[in-house]
């Protein structure tokens, strides 16, 4: 590539290079490929960071769904108990129904006042 097709910025560095010693050439090359190595080590280093979060992730999405699962779960069995006792319920006011309705019977019942005069009269002879 000839000088005058290069950009001035290229130009100047081209310049300020042709100028230096051969140890500060050298010296350059040296830091360049010092800066190239730690930035290969830092990328890789970010690479296995990045690889390292990816396995947290899929261990915690992992678990998240164990969690939901559960929970799907307990929800069901709580609907299932829910059931259960809304049924006991019911039933208990069907029988508390009954059994006011049966003392009704027997407080009406002409057989609980024979047993009553009975009760009376035993009481008395005692």
């Amino acid at each position: 590539m000839a000088k005058n097709e290069m950009s001035p910025s290229k130009k100047g560095r081209v310049t300020k290079l042709s100028n230096k010693s051969v140890n500060e050439l050298v010296n350059i090359i040296l830091r360049k490929d010092d800066v190239e190595r730690k930035q290969t080590s830092r990328i890789n280093e970010l690479q296995n960071s990045i690889a390292s979060s990816i396995k947290k992730y899929c261990a915690l999405d992992e678990t998240y769904q164990k969690a939901l699962s559960t929970i799907e779960s307990t929800k069901k069995n709580y609907t299932c108990l829910l059931d259960k006792y809304d049924n006991l319920v019911d039933r208990y006011d069907e029988f508390e129904e009954d059994n006011t309705i049966l003392r009704k019977i027997c407080i009406g019942s002409s057989l609980f006042n024979v047993i009553l005069i009975l009760v009376l009269l035993v009481m008395i002879i005692i």
